[in-house]
């Protein structure tokens, strides 16, 4: 295995410099006070607890899936929400390694693959599918429009092209050394124009999920989809002001023990985020009160009067049988009430969801 956790700590990574340049210009950027701190036990614990974090995450997620009939459950897209995990999963990996908090030995020196396509890659597609959200609650209740047209997708294959652009570029270039490891103070560097260039792209698409913000403020969804949207968007956006701050301001952050545990803390917190708020409410209901809270959500869409946006009919039938679906907007599947009389048995019949957020 070429990547493996740090147990014990080694020298200063300053002190291990031998090309006379390169120690000067790691002065030059060190700020009063900071060290360049080795790689040492504390990273391994902040490994340990982003770890953990992510494993909390997947058993909720694994939950939502044993329970995927559940219709408060089906209804918030699991693929979707599941891809979010995944790609802040990857997100993580790349994370981590960018950050100094392992020693790269053999070919995991490979910079441009960590930082190009692990961490800014899965960081800018994580966005894109927050952004995926907020666009289908504008089309659906601002332009009453559907959620699953050529015209819908069209914006977000757009918005694919630059940050793929992004990643081919410095890969074919890598000659140039845009990316490349310090061997003596283990650090996977860039380039200010390949730093700057994905803050950018950064804030392109977290900009853009402001303005969907914007537009879809007074809207009144049935199960405040937009509210979870607000949160998830709002903590992303506070998470990118820090990163862009700590970028800027020093650039090198990777060899401070502090700035790099901070940053990694709060990157993971507002990767994994956006699955908690999305799933962890219909998944406790589901556990703890399964058919009561069923027919409250029923019951909420039907008072609502919201049966045309979220194309549901919640006529009554009975028996045990529910037909299922997995793509946003593309699929049909068959709701109604539980029984009142019965709380063992129910069908999902004569109904359409086209919106899953």
């Amino acid at each position: 295995i070429c990547l493996y956790i740090p147990i014990k700590q080694s020298q200063n990574r300053l002190d291990r410099l031998t090309n006379a340049s390169e120690k000067e210009y790691f002065r030059r950027r060190e700020s009063p006070g900071y060290k360049l701190d080795p790689v040492g036990p504390v990273d391994t614990v902040i490994i340990i607890t982003v770890a953990s974090m992510y494993g909390a995450t997947l058993f909720v997620l694994l939950y939502a899936w044993w329970n995927r009939n559940y219709p408060p459950i089906r209804r918030k897209n699991l693929l979707a929400t599941t891809a979010m995990y995944i790609t802040a999963a990857l997100w993580l990996v790349g994370d981590i390694v960018t950050n100094g908090h392992v020693h790269l030995v053999g070919p995991f020196k490979y910079c441009i693959i960590w930082s190009a396509w692990f961490r800014m890659l899965f960081c800018y597609v994580n966005g894109c599918f927050v952004m995926i959200r907020l666009y289908a609650l504008y089309r659906v209740f601002v332009q009453s429009r559907p959620s699953h047209s050529v015209s819908y997708w069209a914006p977000l294959i757009v918005l694919a092209v630059p940050i793929l652009a992004f990643c081919i570029t410095p890969t074919a270039l890598d000659k140039m050394k845009i990316a490349y490891y310090i061997q003596s103070v283990e650090l996977c560097n860039y380039t200010d124009p390949f730093r700057y260039t994905f803050m950018a792209l950064m804030w392109l698409i977290w900009l853009t999920n402001l303005i969907l913000m914007i537009l879809i403020r007074k809207i009144q969804p049935s199960f405040r989809e937009h509210h979870e949207s607000f949160i998830i968007s709002g903590a992303a956006i506070v998470n990118l002001v820090i990163t862009t701050v700590v970028n800027v301001t020093n650039p090198t952050f990777a060899l401070d023990l502090k700035l790099r545990s901070i940053n990694t803390i709060f990157d993971c917190i507002g990767s994994i985020l956006a699955p908690w708020i999305i799933i962890i409410f219909p998944c406790y209901q589901c556990f703890f009160h399964h058919h009561e809270y069923l027919r409250m959500w029923l019951d909420k869409l039907r008072a609502d009067g919201l049966a045309k946006q979220y194309e549901i009919s919640t006529e009554t039938q009975f028996g045990n049988r529910c037909t299922s679906y997995s793509r946003l907007g593309s699929d049909k599947e068959h709701i109604t009430r539980p029984q009142p009389e019965d709380n063992t048995e129910f069908m999902f019949h004569n109904s359409t969801l086209n919106i899953r957020l």
